[in-house]
């Protein structure tokens, strides 16, 4: 399967290493990545290809939406969400193309601090918008929590701020496998599909 990954920040090293869990885990994975930053142009191209990806990976990046944006939290919830939600429309009008979409996470605690911040600062905006992305999702599309993500290995050892800085990657090798393990199993997950259900009535059963 072909996944293409669109993001706010720099992708090529997370579809590196997406391909490298796919060999691992026994699927190869044809993985590219769009130009930085520049989701709906990608996604635009991707509505008009004639052989579209399987799977479309949508990262968002706190740029805008957490430091140095002092709009309200509604405000701010709903203009990323109204963003991502229009992406989603454009790639509507590929067929047979599945969204892997990605939430928020906040970084940093800020200037307000861990109780406050909780209230009305950038943790209360990256939890809300991860949940309103997660509930405003297309059917069939396959969500990551990457708030749970970064949580369980550990922000000071998921995300790496010189190298976000240096070269727009936020994450560490860590970060990266971690990351790349939920999204390999999003592919997973997509491409498997519903499955049916067989249903035994024992109470209509009949033995030969």
């Amino acid at each position: 399967p072909h996944v293409r990954i669109l993001a706010q920040c720099t992708a090529e090293w997370l579809a590196h290493v997406l391909v490298a869990r796919g060999l691992a885990e026994g699927q190869p994975l044809r993985v590219s990545w769009g130009e930085f930053d520049s989701v709906m142009p990608e996604a635009m191209a991707i509505a008009s290809s004639e052989t579209p990806p399987d799977a479309v990976v949508l990262l968002p990046w706190d740029r805008g939406l957490l430091a140095g944006n002092h709009a309200g939290v509604d405000e701010r919830v709903d203009a990323t969400v109204g963003f991502w939600q229009q992406v989603w429309g454009v790639l509507a009008g590929a067929p047979g193309v599945r969204i892997l979409q990605v939430g928020v996470d906040a970084r940093f605690t800020g200037s307000m601090g861990v109780h406050a911040g909780a209230r009305s600062g950038e943790i209360a905006v990256s939890r809300r918008t991860s949940a309103a992305l997660r509930d405003a999702l297309p059917v069939g599309a396959w969500f990551v929590d990457l708030a749970r993500v970064a949580g369980d290995v550990g922000r000071r050892h998921f995300y790496d701020h010189r190298q976000y800085h240096w070269a727009k990657q936020p994450f560490t090798h860590a970060g990266l496998a971690e990351l790349a393990a939920h999204l390999h199993a999003g592919v997973r997950g997509l491409r498997t599909g519903p499955r049916k259900v067989l249903v035994l009535d024992l109470d209509h059963a009949c033995w030969g």
